[in-house]
């Protein structure tokens, strides 16, 4: 009897006990995220890509123990095409469905229209458990292409009163803050206004933080091109205390110090790495709550991913001083979630002590009345706004306001391809004009946002080749080859090559050069360019009568002349390390012996890459995208 009753007892204690590792496991709260469901261009009748790489990674997530999730992020943009957007809200929630079906919460991309179906409501988000919180900012709100401050400045207002008031609860909870758009300075802020106000919503939730608040932030945008190489591109984790590249001018930035979690939550749709060795792998995050722990963890679908990859340099961050952050931060992160303090009350003020009764002064004698002094000349100042070549002056008293003139129109030298609208008067700094109260003599310059335009229907400038593109349309060293079209991917002919060097120069005079070519007729559009080009030798002919001006150019024959233009016309040292060679490619063997030279130089010095890892393709023909992007990367670099 005594045998039965202890083993009795022995079965309920291990029933109870797994009955509380049950419970504790139920106590965990899962969150997934991610963001851009994109398909890429050419996956141009469904999302069937970007459906099969979420299920893939949630695949990876189950193996680990993942069954159900309480909550479910994307932070904008469902699909490539504008207007499809709501058909890729459904693919990814149902896609996702069977591990997360509540808790949804789905931000506004660029590629988004305002109102699709499906998108969550700007503001909070917070579940009704009170598990975490979530404040959803939608790309209406805080937009790429910023040029409204205002705007941005509101945004962040309400993102400080939210987190103020969870702060005022000592909220001991995680928050996250969902924006389509990153924070830091990239060349995207360079080029489009991209983030140029973000230090209000930097400055939000760094006051948030500082009252003990768990603040993690996630974004997506920046997987199309190499904006973001320099952070890790595609897996960035930031934690409190790093540093952040953050703008203060469309052109310039500062580093500041994060005091909260920043991370991209990981690209499902397509992602470009642009330079070799940046990390462009396809992810997705979980977070899990447990114990006032949160646990971060990213995974690809062959499992977990770093959190953060090492950033790799590229030309233009290198430019403008951002170098790369070659950290690396692996899966998983543990956080301690921390509560915040009440603020005491503040103790009550003594009553002052009555001050004694002063004694009575005696009356003073009259002073006799002041001659009366002559009235002082006015002070003025002179206030000159310059337009280009226009000015207008005003005399200003001392103190008052300047009046402003009507609003400018752009009459400095335009690019092509570029409209211009007026941001403002500047000073000589290139800061705001002061013009509240005048006190000295002041000279305004009228600045001018440019915004690239073109009318080229067959142009993605998303794809890899939009920077250069753009440089070579805006530089007007190309042109398009119709009203409405480029054909990038049109064979680069010869005399297409000289005429784009030819205007890289400048045009220069070329009167009285006459090439011996029988089919360059005189004042055919490219004659003034391959007299140019056979001066110095940038080119020879087919024959010595013939330039074979429509015949297209392989890839080896398009580095030979850049070699030649890059020595005799530039004055680049062409030499190569010693050693270096074209080994690392299964077909280096099959450049032809004239051109090895060219192809091994523009190869080491990062001009002409691979058409894959281990391809070369030097006799694969040379499109004009191609073209666009190593003359941008040649002049670039110069």
């Amino acid at each position: 009897m005594k045998r039965l009753f202890a083993l009795i007892i022995l079965v309920v204690f291990l029933l109870c006990g797994i009955n509380a590792v049950a419970m504790s496991e139920d106590d965990v709260i899962r969150i997934i995220a991610c963001s851009d469901f994109q398909r890429t261009s050419g996956d141009t009748d469904s999302n069937e890509s970007c459906i099969g790489a979420v299920r893939d990674i949630l695949s990876a997530m189950e193996a680990d123990g993942l069954t159900r999730a309480d909550g479910f992020f994307c932070c904008g943009d469902y699909d490539r095409g504008w207007g499809a957007s709501a058909a890729g809200v459904r693919d990814l929630t149902e896609c996702v469905s069977h591990v997360a079906d509540d808790g949804i919460v789905l931000v506004q991309g660029n590629h988004d229209p305002a109102g699709t179906q499906g998108l969550s409501p700007s503001g909070s988000n917070d579940p009704a458990s009170g598990e975490y919180g979530v404040y959803v900012i939608h790309e209406d709100e805080y937009p790429s292409f910023q040029q409204d401050e205002a705007a941005v400045r509101k945004i962040a207002g309400k993102l400080r009163e939210y987190l103020l008031e969870k702060a005022e609860e000592c909220y001991d909870r995680p928050i996250f803050v969902l924006s389509h758009l990153p924070l830091h300075y990239t060349m995207r802020t360079y080029y489009n206004g991209d983030c140029r106000y973000a230090s209000y919503l930097l400055d939000a939730m760094n006051e948030g933080a500082e009252r003990g608040l768990n603040i993690l932030y996630l974004f997506g945008h920046n997987h199309s091109n190499f904006y973001d190489n320099y952070l890790g591109h595609g897996s960035i984790y930031l934690r409190p205390g790093d540093g952040i590249n953050i703008a203060t001018e469309w052109n310039a930035y500062e580093e500041r110090t994060l005091g909260f979690t920043y991370m991209n939550a990981g690209y499902v749709g397509y992602c470009y790495p642009h330079e070799e060795g940046a990390d462009a792998t396809l992810t997705m995050t979980l977070f899990e709550i447990r114990d006032g722990e949160l646990t971060v963890k990213r995974y690809s679908a062959d499992g977990l991913h770093d959190l953060k990859s090492a950033g790799v340099n590229t030309g233009e961050h290198y430019n403008r001083g951002l170098l790369a952050d070659e950290r690396v931060y692996s899966s998983p992160d543990v956080i301690t979630l921390t509560k915040p303090e009440p603020r005491p009350e503040p103790e009550p003020e003594p009553e002052p002590e009555p001050e004694p009764e002063p004694e009575p002064e005696p009356e003073p004698e009259p002073e006799p009345e002041p001659e009366p002094e002559p009235e002082p000349e006015p002070i003025t100042y002179t206030v000159t706004f310059i337009n280009g070549d226009e000015r207008i002056s005003y005399n200003v008293p001392a103190g008052e306001a300047a009046p402003l003139p009507d609003t400018p129109v752009y009459n400095g030298e335009e690019k092509p391809y570029t409209d211009y609208t007026f941001a403002g008067w500047t000073d000589e700094a290139w800061g705001a004009a002061a013009l509240n109260a005048i006190n000295t003599d002041t000279v305004c310059y009228a600045r001018y946002t440019e915004l690239f335009t073109h009318p080229f229907t067959d142009l993605d400038m998303d794809d890899y080749y939009g920077e250069a593109v753009r440089y070579c349309l805006r530089e007007g060293v190309m042109r398009g080859d119709g009203e409405a079209s480029f054909s990038p991917h049109r064979t680069v002919s010869r005399a297409m090559l000289v005429t784009v060097l030819y205007r890289m120069e400048g045009e220069p005079d070329v009167s009285g050069v006459q090439p011996p070519f029988t089919d360059v007729e005189r004042g055919a559009w490219y004659a003034d360019s391959v007299a140019w080009a056979y001066g110095p030798g940038v080119v020879n002919g087919m024959t010595p009568t013939a330039f074979f001006p429509s015949d297209g150019l392989t890839r080896e024959q398009f580095a030979t002349v850049l070699y030649r233009y890059a020595r005799d016309v530039k004055g680049v040292d062409v030499g190569t390390a010693e050693g270096a060679d074209l080994s690392g490619y299964a077909d280096g063997e099959r450049v032809s012996a004239y051109a090895y030279e060219a192809v091994l130089w523009a190869n080491v010095s990062g001009y002409v890459g691979g058409v894959s890892a281990t391809l070369l393709s030097p006799r694969g023909v040379a499109t004009r995208a191609q073209m666009a992007t190593v003359l941008h990367r040649f002049a670039t670099c110069q």
